[in-house]
């Protein structure tokens, strides 16, 4: 894919207290500035997103800038480095030249809405590229899964009743990690899908159940 006119500003994203992230965030900007000086620094709306962190820190940058549509690309310095698109420090600057050259392919991920709701009005509201959890860490609880239509008013039809640790809504990009974990099936990442996985049902466990995208989820804690 050559789309390197249409990469006009970038922004470097990291956290402060990593060190290697503080040096390398140096050599980034350096070697933008030296062999591509019309790309400007943009921290409000990038085109582009260079994060050096791990996979928290690539989640992190996700759900703050994925609404300008910016381009994440992600730049290993944490343990798993499984949503990184360059793992190996010593291909950084190698890659880095590539991607404005140009030299790149794009896979669009799916973002979950959660809204919290208490007497009808919503109290919270956050975004989530992996998954949703709803659980408690201290004991049982227990909580009906309903999946209605899309657009429809009512509350949908029950799918799941939960009496254990709790339950998780994933995307397809969180479908290798806490799904997973908790034996959910693993599905593409391109795929627009909702993946509803129990966590420790005390009763009987039942399997995994996948849900379009545009099919809204309710959770009640009953």
């Amino acid at each position: 894919m050559n789309s390197k006119s249409q990469i006009k500003s970038y922004h470097i994203f990291y956290h402060p207290k990593n060190k290697r992230a503080l040096v390398w965030a140096r050599k980034l900007a350096s070697f933008v500035k030296n062999n591509h000086k019309s790309l400007k620094a943009d921290p409000k709306k990038p085109d582009v997103v260079f994060v050096l962190g791990g996979d928290g820190t690539i989640l992190e940058a996700a759900r703050k800038y994925h609404e300008f549509g910016s381009i994440i690309l992600g730049l290993n310095l944490g343990h798993v480095g499984f949503l990184a698109s360059v793992r190996d420090e010593k291909e950084f600057l190698k890659l880095l030249g590539q991607f404005l050259k140009g030299l790149y392919g794009i896979v669009e991920r799916m973002m979950a809405t959660a809204k919290v709701l208490r007497r009808g009005k919503v109290i919270f509201k956050t975004e989530a590229l992996n998954e949703v959890v709803v659980k408690n860490p201290l004991g049982m609880v227990e909580l009906e899964v309903r999946v209605a239509c899309p657009g429809e008013a009512r509350a949908g039809h029950p799918v799941k009743h939960i009496q254990g640790t709790g339950i998780l809504v994933s995307t397809a990009t969180g479908s290798t990690a806490y799904n997973l974990s908790a034996h959910g099936p693993i599905v593409m990442p391109d795929i627009k899908c909702f993946i509803i996985t129990e966590v420790l049902d005390h009763s009987i466990p039942s399997p995994s159940l996948v849900v379009k995208y545009n099919n809204p989820i309710k959770i009640k804690v009953v």
